[in-house]
């Protein structure tokens, strides 16, 4: 009887231990996962941003050659 007592408590302390690698191994997972969704968020607010400044380029670059356009068109003369 010693013996059945002892197995049980041993396969007792197995699975407690066992649920708690368990909880641990989940807990990591779901930092793991709110580490890589933050990156995400912002890799994606990098890419808005760079987009952002990009656009912000090209408006500026198309501006000038329309100034450009008017000043040959206005005065026959080239500004650049």
């Amino acid at each position: 009887m010693e013996s059945e007592a002892a197995e049980l408590k041993a396969v007792k302390d197995e699975i407690a231990d066992n649920e708690q690698e368990q909880l641990e191994a989940r807990s990591e997972a779901a930092a793991q996962r709110m580490l890589l969704e933050e990156d995400a968020e912002l890799r994606k607010a990098i890419q808005e941003e760079e987009r952002a400044k990009l656009e912000k380029q090209n408006e500026a670059l198309i501006e000038a050659k329309l100034e450009e356009e008017r000043c040959v068109h206005r005065h026959g003369i080239s500004v650049g």
